[in-house]
């Protein structure tokens, strides 16, 4: 694993985000998640794969 501090902080953070994706009602987390793909090292370290092709959110 990589010793990056923001590394780390997104190994963290992920399984919550998951959680939550999978377990809510709203899709305000999905669009913000969306919103935030547009940047690369956020699309590739932090926005989970569920988020951006997600039949649920009709998003992709």
């Amino acid at each position: 694993m990589a010793s990056h501090p923001a590394i780390r902080a997104v190994f963290l953070i992920e399984p919550h985000l998951h959680h939550l994706l999978l377990n809510t009602q709203a899709l305000c987390l999905s669009r913000m998640m969306h919103a935030l793909r547009a940047d690369a090292w956020l699309r590739e370290h932090f926005i989970p794969a569920c988020v951006l092709y997600s039949p649920r959110t009709g998003f992709s």
